[in-house]
């Protein structure tokens, strides 16, 4: 395991068992060398093609490791060095979360009349009805960029909010707040009330937004 992933396993949480209620499984497409889930934090088990990805477990992909999931229409794409987890509940508007740690993913999600999916990192969230749009985690930003569809994207420290279409990104540091970009034109910035992200940076076990007291 690469050592990005020994130290982050440190800090993984164990993500709301009030989120199990997976109704359609994620399952290998393709897959690499170096790529491993756990679901207790401390036994990490090999991916193959056809299996199915456990709710809340977390996934890890190596230096070399790449890894693409299926759910009917739906995929996400795993770059090297990444991790991340999926929950998915019936009983919530926003039917699946993605919590993203680190490195990057390439998600193709299903259009609906109601955002539906969302991107849980540690300095952003980006919801979606529907499209294809790719997420990279560092460890002091984390940035979205769109081919397909819109994506809301809000930054929890700052409360700045964007909707990010086509050929557009949008980066959120974790010192400076969102700043965007476009081929064309930019995303418009607006402003919403501050939140807690759901996930820590790496090395640190603090949650952007949360008070300092």
């Amino acid at each position: 395991m690469s050592t990005i992933f020994r130290f982050l396993i440190a800090t993984l949480i164990l993500l709301p068992i009030t989120v199990f209620a997976a109704t359609d499984e994620w399952r290998v497409v393709k897959t690499t060398d170096q790529v491993k889930y756990t679901v207790d934090r401390a036994n990490w088990l090999d991916l193959r093609a056809g299996d199915v990805v456990p709710d809340r477990a977390w996934v890890s992909t190596g230096p070399h490791g790449r890894l693409q999931l299926a759910r009917g229409v739906e995929s996400i794409t795993f770059q090297p060095n990444t991790l991340a987890a999926i929950t998915t509940s019936e009983s919530l508007t926003v039917k699946t979360q993605i919590f993203q740690q680190a490195g990057s993913l390439d998600l193709e999600i299903e259009k609906r009349s109601q955002p539906h999916t969302a991107v849980q990192t540690p300095f952003l969230a980006a919801v979606v009805k529907g499209t294809i749009f790719h997420v990279t985690v560092e460890r002091t930003k984390a940035s979205v960029s769109v081919d397909r569809g819109l994506v809301q994207v809000t930054s929890f420290a700052s409360g700045q909010q964007s909707n990010v279409a086509p050929g557009q990104s949008a980066t959120v540091d974790k010192k400076a707040g969102m700043t965007v970009a476009g081929q064309l034109s930019k995303p418009h910035i607006t402003t919403v009330a501050p939140s807690v992200a759901q996930i820590p940076a790496v090395g640190t076990t603090k949650l952007a937004g949360a008070s300092k007291a």
